[in-house]
C-alpha cells in the first residue's frame, strides 16, 4: 500500500455485533509522525460501555485488536467510539458512529417425529442448538412453550439444559383440544426462535378409506389429466364396488361455484383401485382457456357388500409448460472495466426442478455496452448451451470507455421471453480499479480457497480482510511485485456458509481502492453419518436394525417420515438447507453469494452456490456491502451523486442523481431509472417460489395420521465408528424415508447425503378386529384380516389362541348353528388354511363367546413358511341389563366420640334373584357387587384412578366445558389437599399434573377470540358463569413448581378478566347474564326493578373468581379486577336482604367473605336463620331426607335412598359455601355438623350428586380438613364382617402412613348387611357401593318426580339381517313450574354391540332447529348429545346406526336416559328393546369362516391342534425337499 505523509490510519469495524462475539477490529497505521500511537475501541449501549481495547503502536504496522461482548448483552442503541491518541489527552483522531445489533447469536433447530397427528396423540420433538460455526453448543439452557392452534401456551419447560447441544422431549395432546397448526416455542440465550409448526387433526374412524392422486401441477404440454382412485377398508383389505369421479374446473379469475365446469366418469366395476384420465382437448371443448385453471377431483366409492359409500378429494392447478430463466443475484450489477462480469442464468421448469428437455437446450444472450460518451454498441448474438446442472454461465469483460454494459437472455424454445440484466460501472475518482477473483468453485472447511488480486496500477502493498457472519475473521498484507498476485487462505468453521474477502489498497497516497468477493463455504459434511439397513437379520420381518456410521463419540439422532408426505413436502427432517438458511440470518445485513435452489420432485431441496462479485458503486459502499464500517483519514471514495440525497433522514441516492426512500429498496419496483434502488437484491422474478407445498392439498388418511413412532431414535456412535439399534415394524405396509445427522464436539454437525427410501411392507400379516365393548352371552365375530405381499402363492395357517376366557363357536354342516346356547370349543386353538395368491387379502372371521367378564384377550396368529405375527386384542365385557348403583355412606367419628355404634348396610339385593310363580327377574343372576371403601379423613377416596374424571367419578360423560373445567377442579384440589397433609406421592403429582395439562387444552378450546369462555364451543354461547369457573381454577393452578408439567399462562388470565369485568355494570356492579344461562339454578326467584331477575348468582361467581385471581393478574387486569369486585360486593350487598332462597343466600354470603365486604358480618347471620337442622344442619329451599336407618331387634341398620332428593345438587353446594364461611368464622363446632350432612349426601364413591356440587363440597370438605392439627394422631382399625358369610371378616388398619389412601374390600356375597366395627381414633369415611342389573323398565331406578318425557318412536331395523337400524328418541320436558327450559340437558342412547353411529350423521343435529344440540358424538358404544335446553315441545332425534363388527345373541335390553346436567336427580331412565338382534345366530351376521353361504367363508375345514401339526410337517418336508 503507497503511503503518504498525511495518510496515516486505517481502521476497519464489523458494523453488527451480538451477544458473546469476540469482536475484531482491523487496525492499519502508515506511518507515525509521533512516538507511539495509542489506539482505543470501546463499545458501548444507550452510552454504558460494554466492553474494550487499547493497542500501542511504535512503527507502521497492521494488527487486529479483540474485545469480547457480553453474553447478557440486550437490544438498545449500540455505538462503536475510536481514539487514537499520542498522549494522554492529545487525540490525532476521534470517530463515534451506531453500530446494528443482533440478540440471537445461536442458532436453534427444532424438529418434530411428524407433520400431521390426530386428537390424542403424542408429539415427540428435538432442539438442536449450534453456534455459528455449526459447533454443539455445551453450555446455557432454554425455555420451551408449546401452543395451541389459537396461540395459547399448554405447555412449557423452564430452564432446560441441554446437552452436547440437544435436548429431547415429547407431550400429549387431547381431544377436543383445538386442532389445527400448533407450534413450537424455544427462547434462549436472550433470543427467540422461529416457531416449529405441527397440524393436529380431528380424525374420526370410518369403515373405509379412498384416497384419490393427481398431480398436483399440470402443464399444457400434457396429454390428460391422469390420476387413479385407490379404496380398501381400514383394516387393508381392498374394497368391491363402483366408484364415481367428478372433475371440477375452476377456470381463472372465477370464484362462484355455479360457474365451475363439471366432468364425470364412472365404473361399474371397482376394486382396489382404478386408473382414470381426463384429457386437455376434452376440457379446451368446454373452457377455452385453461391457464391458471384450477382442478378439483371427487372421487366417490361405494362398497357393495358394507353399503358403505366414502369419497375423497385432489386438487390440482394448471400452468403454462413455458421454460423459465433468471439472472442468479438479481438484475442490476456493476462492473470494473477490464475484468471480466461473470453472469450465472439458472434455466428451470415452473415446479422449480432444473430444465430436463432434451430439445431446446441453448440459451440465447445479446450484449450491448453504451461508451461514456454515449455511444452504443451492440454485440453478435450469442449462444450458450444448457449444461447438465442447468446454470448457464456467461462472462463478459468491458472495455475501459464502457459505461453500461446491458445483457439479454432468452431460452432458445418455441417463444423467446428475453430477460435482463443491467451493468454499471463501478466509480473510481481516477478510473484506477482493484479487483479480486477465485478459482476455487466449492470451498469446504478444512480445505484452502485460491483467491487472484489485480490492481489497474502498481502498489506496494494490499490488505485484504476475511468477513464472515458479521465480524472479520482474518485479516493480512499482500506484498506486491506486480500488478497481479495469487494467494490462497485456509478455511475454517468460522468462514461457513458464507464469507466475503475484502482487499483494499491507497493509490496516489490519497484514494482508496477496495473490491469484495462472497463466496459459500461448505461445513456441513453430507456424508459424515452413513446410515444403513439390516432387514435380514430378522427372518419374520417384524424388525429392522440401523447402522449409523460416523464419527467415534458422535451423538446421533434418527427420524423417519412417511415417503409420500416427504415427496409433498411434509418432511419433519431439518436438513442441510435450513441450516444453511439460518446461519446465513448472521450475514443478512451483507451481500452474500449467489444461490440457486433446485426442487426435486420428492419435496428435497438442493442449494447450488457460485462466487459473487461485489455490487457496490465505489469504495464506501463496498465496505458497507460487507457489512463493514470504516476510519480513515484517506479519501474513502462516494459517486459524485451521493452527496445529493439526505440519507439521514433515509433519502437514499440513484446512480444518475435522483433519490428514492430507503423503505423502496428491493421492493421489486425500480424507483431508479438506472436500478440503482434494486442493485444486489435477490432476484424476485422466480415464479417457483410462489408455490404453496403439496401437503397442503392432501386429503387426510388414517395412516398419515397414525400415532406410531417409528425410528425415532438417538444414540452415540461407539469407539469402533458406528451405532446400532433395532426398531419394531408397523403392521401395516408403508414406505418410510429415514433421516440423520450427528453432533460431534469438535467436528460439528454432518448429515447422511440423502434420505434413505425404506418399504417395511411384511410378506405376511394380519389386522385384527373386534368390538371394544361387548355384553356377557353375546357372540363376536373376532375379523382377521390376512394380506399376502409376497411375489408367491402361500398357504397360510390362520390360528386362535386357545383361552379360559372364552370359547369358540363352532358352525355345524351347511351352517347349521343356534342363537342361544350354541355348541363351542373350549381352550384349545382354533386353526384354520387360508390360501392367498399374490397381492391376494380377505377377511376371516372367529367366533367366540366370551365367559368372563372384564377384560377378555383374544390372541391370532398367522404362521406360513418362513414368516409368523402374533396381534393381541382386548374387549371389556359387561353384564347385561341395566344397572342400578347404590351408595351408603357412613363417616366413622373417633375424635368427638370415645366410640361409636356404625348401624349395619344393608344391601339392597334380595338373596334370589326370583319370587315364586313370578317370571320376570328381580335382578340379572351374577351381577350383584357390593364392595366397601375406607379412607381416613373427610375429604374422600382421593386420587386413586389412572386419570379422576367425571365419567368415573360420576357416570357423566363430558359434554361442555364446564366438565373439564370440573376434572381440572377436582384434581387440583385433591392435590392440594394431598400435598398438605404430606400424602402425596411423586408419581401420583405428576401423573395428575399430566392429566390436568389435557384439562387445560380441552378448556382453551372453548376459549373465543374475544377471550370469553363459551359455554359449548369456541363459537356460540359466551357465557359468564363458564368464564368465571374457569378465571377461578386456572387462577388456582398458578403454582410455581408445577410449571414444568402444568403452566397456566397469565396473560390468557389477564385476558378472561378483562373480558368478565367488562361484562359488568358500571353503575350497578352486576354482571350481565348472557342469553343462556346453562345452569337453572343459577336462575334468580328474584327480580329487579326493571322487572328482570336479579343477577345473583352471576355476580357472585364472578366475584369469587376475580378474587382467585387477584394474586396472580397483572397490570390493567389487575386494577379492574379490583374495582369489579368492590362494585360486585356492593351490589350482593344491597340486594342481600331481598333474597329468600337460601342458596342464593349461602352462595352471596361467601361471596361477601371472600371480598372482605363490610356486610359480611350481617349475612353471616343472616344466613344462620335460613339452615334447616335435624341430626345435622344444611341449607336447602326444600326438605332433603336424611338417609334411611331403621332398627331391627335393637340392631341400627342403615339403608339406601330408593332415589336421589330432588333438588340435592343445589342443597349440597349451597350448604358447602355455608360450611366454608363457618371456617371463616372459626365456628368448628357448628361447622363439624355440617360437614357431617354433607358426607351423608353422597351419591358416588367419589362424587355427590352433579359436578358443580360435588367440585364446592370438595372444595369446603378440603377446607375443614386442613384445619385438622392431630391427623398424625390418627389410627384406626376397622373389622368388617358380612351377615350373608358368617366365616368372612376383613380388617384394616388406618395409620399416618395410609390414612388417606383409599382401601378396598369385596364382599363375598351380595346380600344382607355388612357390619364394621371400629377402635383407635381419628375420623374415616365408610361406603359401600352395590351395584346391580335389572332387565324390566319398572326395575330401573326412578326420579322422585318426572322432569322429562322420554320414548323411542319408529325403530327400525334393516339390511342384511338388521345391518341397519334407525330410530326417533323423543323428549320433552315437563317441569315448567320450575322453569320454562331445563337448561343444559344431556340425552345418552345406547347402541347394541357391534353398530357404530357417524360422527357426520351425528352433526345433522346441530345447531338446527329451537331446540339445539350443541355437541353430538359416539364414545363408549353410545350416542351422546348435549342440548342447548329442552322446552316443553317433544323434540325427537334421529339416530341410525350401522354394522360394523358382526355379533350374534345381542343383548336385549338399551339403556336410554335424558337428565338435567346440574340436577341429575331431573332425570328419565329408560330402556329399549332389540329382540330380532337377540335371535341371530353367528351366521346370519357372517361372523364366522364356517358359514358356507357368507362371503368371508374359508372352504377348508377347521383343524384340530394334531391335524395342524401334521400339514405343517408336511409343508417344511416339501419346502427342505424343493430348495435344499
Amino acid at each position: 500500500m503507497i503511503v503518504s505523509l498525511c495518510r496515516t490510519y486505517l481502521i476497519v469495524a464489523p458494523r453488527r455485533v451480538r451477544p458473546d462475539l469476540v469482536v475484531q477490529i482491523s487496525v492499519s497505521v502508515f506511518q507515525l509522525p509521533y512516538r507511539h500511537l495509542t489506539v482505543h475501541a470501546a463499545i458501548s449501549n444507550n452510552r454504558e460501555a460494554l466492553t474494550h481495547v487499547t493497542a500501542r503502536f511504535v512503527s507502521g504496522s497492521s494488527r487486529l485488536m479483540q474485545m469480547k461482548m457480553p453474553e447478557s448483552a440486550v437490544p438498545g442503541n449500540y455505538s462503536l467510539r475510536i481514539e487514537g491518541m499520542s498522549a494522554p489527552n492529545s487525540f490525532v483522531f476521534r470517530n463515534e458512529t451506531p453500530l446494528l445489533f443482533r440478540a440471537k447469536h445461536v442458532s436453534v433447530f427444532i424438529s418434530t417425529d411428524k407433520t400431521f397427528y390426530k386428537h390424542r396423540s403424542t408429539v415427540h420433538f428435538r432442539v438442536v442448538a449450534l453456534k455459528p460455526n455449526l459447533l454443539p453448543v455445551m453450555s446455557g439452557s432454554i425455555n420451551i412453550y408449546v401452543k395451541d392452534a389459537y396461540g395459547h401456551v399448554v405447555r412449557k419447560w423452564i430452564a432446560q439444559q441441554l446437552k452436547h447441544g440437544f435436548f429431547e422431549k415429547k407431550f400429549a395432546t387431547d381431544h377436543p383440544a383445538r386442532h389445527g397448526w400448533w407450534s413450537i416455542t424455544v427462547e434462549g440465550w436472550g433470543y427467540k426462535y422461529k416457531p416449529c409448526r405441527f397440524r393436529t387433526h380431528l380424525y374420526l374412524k370410518t369403515k373405509m378409506d379412498v384416497n384419490v392422486t393427481v398431480p398436483t401441477y399440470i402443464t399444457d404440454n400434457e396429454y390428460a389429466l391422469a390420476g387413479v382412485v385407490k379404496a380398501a377398508h381400514t383394516t387393508g383389505v381392498d374394497v368391491k364396488g363402483n366408484a364415481t369421479v367428478v372433475l371440477d374446473i375452476q377456470p381463472k379469475g372465477v370464484t362462484e361455484k355455479d360457474k365451475f365446469v363439471t366432468i364425470t366418469k364412472t365404473t361399474a366395476w371397482f376394486t382396489k383401485e382404478w386408473a382414470f384420465a381426463f384429457p386437455l382437448s376434452e376440457m379446451r371443448k368446454i373452457v377455452p382457456s385453461l391457464e391458471g385453471a384450477k382442478f378439483t377431483v371427487t372421487a366417490t366409492v361405494t362398497d357393495w357388500y358394507f353399503i358403505e359409500t366414502k369419497l375423497a378429494r385432489a386438487y390440482s392447478t394448471f400452468y403454462s409448460s413455458e421454460t423459465h430463466i433468471r439472472f442468479l443475484g438479481g438484475t442490476v450489477r456493476v462492473f470494473k472495466p477490464g475484468s471480466p462480469l461473470n453472469v450465472y442464468i439458472a434455466v428451470y421448469h415452473e415446479d422449480g426442478s432444473r430444465y430436463t428437455a432434451m430439445r431446446y437446450r441453448q440459451v440465447a444472450i445479446h450484449t450491448s455496452v453504451r461508451r461514456r460518451n454515449g455511444g452504443t454498441i451492440l454485440m453478435e448474438e450469442t449462444r450458450r448451451m444448457i449444461p447438465e446442472d442447468s446454470i448457464v454461465r456467461y462472462s463478459f469483460t468491458p472495455g475501459p470507455d464502457d459505461e453500461k454494459v446491458t445483457i439479454s437472455a432468452a431460452h432458445d424454445g418455441l417463444t423467446r421471453k428475453y430477460k435482463q440484466l443491467t451493468a454499471w460501472r463501478h466509480y473510481t475518482r481516477k478510473n484506477q480499479y482493484l479487483k479480486v477473483t477465485s478459482s476455487t468453485d466449492s470451498p469446504e472447511v478444512n480445505t484452502y480457497i485460491v483467491f487472484t488480486v489485480r490492481c489497474s496500477v502498481y502498489v506496494p502493498e494490499i490488505h485484504y480482510l476475511i468477513v464472515s457472519g458479521g465480524n472479520i475473521v482474518l485479516t493480512n498484507t499482500l506484498f506486491m511485485k506486480h500488478r497481479q498476485k495469487t494467494f490462497s487462505v485456509a478455511l475454517s468453521r468460522d468462514m461457513v456458509p458464507n464469507s466475503k474477502i475484502v482487499v483494499s489498497c491507497i493509490v496516489n497516497g490519497e484514494e482508496v481502492l477496495a473490491d469484495s468477493l462472497s463466496f459459500y463455504v461448505n461445513g456441513i459434511r453430507n456424508n459424515g453419518v452413513d446410515v444403513q439397513l439390516t432387514m435380514g437379520k430378522d427372518i419374520s420381518g417384524s424388525t429392522t436394525e440401523v447402522i449409523a456410521a460416523g464419527d467415534p463419540g458422535a451423538f446421533v439422532a434418527l427420524a423417519t417420515a412417511q415417503y409420500h408426505l416427504y415427496r409433498s413436502g411434509a418432511s419433519p427432517f431439518f436438513s442441510q438447507h435450513d441450516v444453511v438458511e439460518e446461519l446465513s440470518g448472521y450475514d443478512d445485513h451483507t451481500s452474500n453469494s449467489y444461490t440457486q435452489t433446485w426442487l426435486h420432485e420428492e419435496g428435497r431441496q438442493e442449494d447450488v452456490h457460485f462466487h459473487a462479485s461485489s455490487t457496490a458503486i465505489d469504495t464506501n459502499s463496498t465496505f458497507s456491502s460487507a457489512g463493514l464500517i470504516v476510519f480513515t483519514d484517506a479519501d474513502l471514495t462516494r459517486f459524485p451523486a451521493a452527496s445529493e440525497c439526505n440519507e439521514t433522514m433515509g433519502i437514499l441516492p440513484c446512480f444518475q442523481g435522483s433519490c428514492y426512500y430507503a423503505d423502496q429498496q428491493c421492493d421489486g419496483e425500480k424507483q431508479c431509472e438506472d436500478g440503482a434502488d434494486e442493485l444486489g437484491c435477490p432476484s424476485t422474478d422466480d415464479v417457483s417460489v410462489h408455490r404453496p407445498p403439496a401437503y397442503k392439498k392432501l386429503w387426510r388418511l388414517e395412516r398419515e395420521l397414525d400415532d406410531h413412532v417409528f425410528a425415532w431414535k438417538t444414540s452415540y456412535i461407539k469407539p469402533h465408528g458406528d451405532a446400532r439399534m433395532r426398531f419394531d415394524i408397523p403392521i401395516m405396509p408403508q414406505v418410510w424415508v429415514l433421516g440423520a445427522f450427528s453432533l460431534h464436539p469438535e467436528k460439528g454437525l454432518a448429515f447422511n447425503e440423502y434420505p434413505l427410501q425404506m418399504d417395511t411392507t411384511r410378506s405376511m400379516y394380519i389386522v385384527v378386529e373386534l368390538p371394544k365393548h361387548a355384553v356377557r352371552g353375546e357372540q363376536l365375530g373376532v375379523q382377521v384380516a390376512i394380506f399376502n405381499k409376497g411375489g408367491e402363492p402361500v398357504e397360510a395357517l390362520l390360528t386362535l389362541k386357545g383361552s379360559k376366557q372364552f370359547d369358540f363357536v363352532t358352525v355345524q354342516d351347511s351352517g347349521q348353528v343356534r342363537s342361544y346356547n350354541p355348541r363351542t370349543v373350549g381352550g384349545r386353538d382354533i386353526q384354520t388354511l387360508v390360501p392367498l395368491q399374490p397381492g391376494d387379502n380377505r377377511f376371516v372371521h372367529f367366533p367366540i363367546l366370551p365367559r368372563v367378564l372384564g377384560k377378555v384377550k383374544v390372541k391370532v396368529s398367522v404362521a406360513t413358511i418362513g414368516d409368523s405375527l402374533d396381534v393381541t386384542k382386548s374387549v371389556l365385557v359387561r353384564l347385561e341389563g341395566i344397572t342400578n348403583e347404590y351408595n351408603t355412606p357412613y363417616l366413622i367419628d373417633l375424635v368427638t366420640k370415645g366410640s361409636v355404634l356404625i348401624p349395619d348396610l344393608q344391601m339392597p339385593v334380595p338373596e334370589q334373584f326370583i319370587k315364586p310363580d313370578q317370571r320376570k327377574h328381580l335382578y340379572v343372576p351374577g351381577s350383584a357387587t357390593a364392595e366397601i371403601t375406607l379412607v381416613g379423613d373427610i375429604v374422600g377416596p382421593g386420587i386413586y384412578l389412572k386419570r379422576m374424571r367425571g365419567m368415573f367419578m360420576l357416570g357423566y360423560i363430558h359434554t361442555n366445558v364446564e366438565s373439564y373445567i370440573f376434572n381440572f377442579g377436582n384434581n387440583l384440589l385433591w392435590l392440594k389437599y394431598l400435598k398438605t397433609v404430606n400424602q402425596l406421592p411423586p408419581k401420583t403429582l405428576d401423573q395428575t399434573l399430566y392429566n390436568m395439562n389435557k384439562d387445560m387444552q380441552n378448556i382453551y378450546k372453548y376459549i373465543h377470540k374475544n377471550f370469553a369462555v363459551g359455554y359449548y364451543t369456541r363459537e356460540v354461547l359466551a357465557c359468564v358463569w363458564s368464564t368465571s369457573l374457569a378465571l377461578e381454577f386456572l387462577s388456582m393452578a398458578v403454582i410455581p413448581e408445577w410449571e414444568q408439567t402444568l403452566y397456566i399462562d397469565v396473560d390468557i388470565l389477564n385476558r378472561l378478566a378483562l373480558w368478565l369485568t367488562s361484562q359488568q355494570n358500571v353503575t350497578s356492579g352486576a354482571f350481565r347474564s348472557t342469553k343462556y344461562i346453562p345452569d337453572i339454578r343459577l336462575l334468580s326467584n328474584m327480580t329487579g326493578s326493571d322487572g328482570l331477575r336479579l343477577n345473583i348468582s352471576d355476580t357472585a361467581h364472578a366475584l369469587m373468581s376475580l378474587v382467585a385471581g387477584r394474586t396472580v393478574l397483572t397490570g390493567e387486569a389487575q386494577g379492574r379486577a379490583e374495582r369489579a369486585v368492590a362494585a360486585a360486593a356492593d351490589y350482593l350487598a344491597n340486594n342481600f336482604h331481598r333474597l329468600v332462597d337460601p342458596f342464593e343466600i349461602c352462595l352471596v354470603t361467601y361471596a361477601l367473605h371472600l371480598a372482605n365486604h363490610q356486610f359480611r358480618g350481617e349475612a353471616f347471620h343472616i344466613m344462620k336463620r335460613h339452615k334447616r337442622t335435624g341430626e345435622f344442619e344444611y341449607w336447602s329451599e326444600h326438605p332433603v331426607a336424611p338417609n334411611p336407618t331403621q332398627i331391627i331387634n335393637t340392631v341400627p341398620y342403615r339403608l339406601h335412598r330408593r332415589s336421589p332428593p330432588l333438588y340435592q345438587s343445589r342443597a349440597v353446594e349451597g350448604t358447602a359455601y355455608a360450611l366454608m364461611v363457618y371456617l371463616r368464622h372459626n365456628e368448628l363446632t357448628e361447622a363439624m355438623s355440617i360437614m357431617k350432612w354433607l358426607q351423608t349426601q353422597r351419591n358416588f364413591e367419589a362424587g355427590f350428586d352433579g359436578t358443580q356440587d360435588t367440585l364446592r363440597a370438595t372444595q369446603a370438605l378440603v377446607a375443614v380438613a386442613e384445619r385438622d392439627t392431630n391427623r398424625h394422631l390418627y389410627n384406626m382399625i376397622v373389622t368388617l364382617e358380612a351377615t350373608a358369610a358368617p366365616q368372612w371378616k376383613r380388617t384394616v388398619h388406618l395409620r399416618r402412613g395410609n390414612f388417606a389412601t383409599r382401601h378396598v374390600v369385596k364382599v363375598p356375597k351380595t346380600f344382607g348387611s355388612v357390619r364394621a366395627k371400629v377402635q383407635g381414633s381419628g375420623l374415616a369415611l365408610l361406603q359401600m357401593s352395590t351395584k346391580v342389573n335389572v332387565e324390566h323398565p319398572e326395575q330401573i331406578r326412578r326420579p322422585p318426580e318426572r322432569s322429562f318425557d322420554l320414548e323411542v318412536d319408529n325403530l327400525l331395523f334393516w339390511g342384511r339381517n338388521g345391518s341397519h337400524i334407525e330410530m326417533n328418541i323423543c323428549i320433552r320436558w315437563v317441569r315448567t313450574d320450575i322453569a320454562p327450559n331445563s337448561g343444559a340437558a344431556v340425552l345418552e342412547v345406547d347402541i347394541p354391540t357391534g353398530y357404530h353411529v357417524k360422527w357426520a350423521v351425528l352433526q345433522d343435529h346441530r345447531l338446527d332447529g329451537a331446540v339445539r344440540v350443541m355437541l353430538s358424538k359416539f364414545a363408549y358404544q353410545k350416542v351422546i348429545m348435549g342440548i342447548e335446553f329442552l322446552n316443553n315441545s317433544r323434540n325427537c332425534f334421529f339416530i341410525p346406526a350401522e354394522r360394523w363388527h358382526p355379533v350374534a345373541n345381542m343383548t336385549i335390553q338399551n339403556k336410554i336416559r335424558v337428565y338435567s346436567k346440574y340436577e341429575p336427580a331431573m332425570h328419565n331412565t329408560t330402556m329399549y328393546t332389540t329382540y330380532n338382534l337377540f335371535h341371530l345366530h353367528i351366521c346370519q351376521v357372517c361372523g364366522s369362516f364356517q358359514c358356507p353361504y357368507c362371503p368371508f367363508y374359508n372352504g377348508g375345514s377347521t383343524l384340530s391342534g394334531l391335524q395342524a401339526a401334521t400339514l405343517t410337517l408336511l409343508h417344511l418336508t416339501y419346502w427342505l425337499s424343493a430348495y435344499l
